[in-house]
């Protein structure tokens, strides 16, 4: 048992050292990025530094990403643990009847409904339990921990880009005639 830890601990490590190695290939690509003209492997050891230290960098309003996250991770990890404690609630319970009953029609229903929970797309059983829960039973609200009106700015770079492609295109437009 002792083996086996240490040795899932070592892949985990590994994992995380090469999904650090993709982000920060990923912040290379741009140009204009300070990542961009360092040495990769230096510069990947100074960022694999910052995300030690929490420091995961500014948003588009120069606002700490780390302050953004300490406002959403506690309804996070409320949503995580109270997941967590339904799943065994209710899965170990579950399991343990179809195991009892193996091969029954009991076990067949049991072993049924969870694979279709594992088979439906986890977006599509969200908005269904949402609607369930608040709109059929009034138990949970429908926004959740903020209010529908809550002010998120609309961001997309369609206007940007047609924009930037309209002035491409007038400008051509005008050295043409």
């Amino acid at each position: 048992m002792l083996w086996y830890s240490v040795r899932r601990f070592n892949l985990f490590i590994i994992t995380l050292l090469i999904l650090t190695i993709v982000g920060f290939s990923i912040l290379r690509l741009d140009e204009n990025s300070s990542w961009a003209v360092m040495d990769f492997w230096q510069g990947w050891q100074i960022y694999l530094k910052e995300l030690l230290q929490f420091n995961f960098g500014l948003n588009k309003n120069g606002t700490p990403i780390i302050e953004e996250l300490v406002i959403v991770f506690p309804a996070t990890l409320e949503l995580v643990l109270v997941a967590f404690v339904l799943s065994l609630l209710i899965g170990i319970p579950l399991g343990t009847i179809a195991g009892m009953k193996q091969g029954k029609w009991l076990d067949t229903t049991i072993s049924f409904t969870s694979m279709s929970g594992y088979s439906a797309p986890i977006f599509w059983v969200a908005l269904l339990a949402i609607m369930f829960f608040s709109l059929e039973f009034g138990i949970f609200p429908v926004a959740g921990r903020y209010d529908l009106l809550y002010q998120i700015d609309h961001v997309t770079g369609f206007a940007s880009s047609t924009l930037s492609s309209l002035k491409v295109n007038t400008r051509l437009m005008r050295c043409k005639a």
